[in-house]
């Protein structure tokens, strides 16, 4: 549930994005129908019928969506309870608490800035985070008696924006503690 909850976060954060992307205020924000602004009406009921489900199914108690395009909200709805308790109901200005969400916040900035030409997300890392120019990769080697010990070698390609996204980069705190470890920075 709390996955969904998360997911309806975010779309509320996509259209604080477009809204921040066009240098609107929300209060200068107009209202455009959705295929003034290149949207569709009839696919965005689905979303309205994924949502009314989500709540008749119980699977989250209320959300609201605002999708804005070209400085316009094209569409805006809530669905469901803003407090399952008191029974009452969602509202446009509700504020939601959200966790754990700067991973799809990040990815969603560095897509942002992909799209508008700042950055290539083959773009080794180290462009914008110098620190990971000379990286080293934990290698494990068996000596004669069957000790295991870490040797650090060079990488065999940099770790672009790509990989940092996907989570394929290689780093991972306990790759982090062996090369500290090993550098005498315990």
């Amino acid at each position: 549930m709390n996955r969904r909850i998360g997911i309806a976060a975010v779309a509320l954060l996509l259209g604080a994005c477009a809204n921040t992307a066009s240098n609107h205020t929300p209060t200068s924000l107009g209202k455009a129908s959705p295929e003034d602004v290149g949207l569709s009406t009839t696919r965005l009921s689905r979303l309205t019928q994924r949502m009314e489900q989500g709540v008749r199914n119980g699977e989250i108690p209320g959300g609201v969506v605002l999708i804005g395009r070209h400085g316009k909200i094209a569409y805006q709805e809530t669905f469901g309870l803003r407090d399952p308790q008191s029974q009452a109901p969602m509202r446009a200005d509700a504020i939601f608490r959200i966790a754990s969400m700067s991973k799809p916040i990040t990815s969603l900035a560095i897509l942002m800035l992909a799209e508008e030409g700042r950055l290539s997300l083959a773009d080794p890392a180290s462009k914008f985070l110098p620190e990971f120019a000379d990286l080293k990769v934990g290698s494990i080697r068996r000596g004669a008696d069957g000790t295991a010990t870490v040797a650090l070698e060079p990488v065999k390609s940099p770790m672009t924006i790509q990989d940092l996204l996907r989570h394929t980069s290689g780093l991972t705190l306990r790759c982090c503690r062996i090369e500290s470890d090993q550098a005498g920075l315990r």
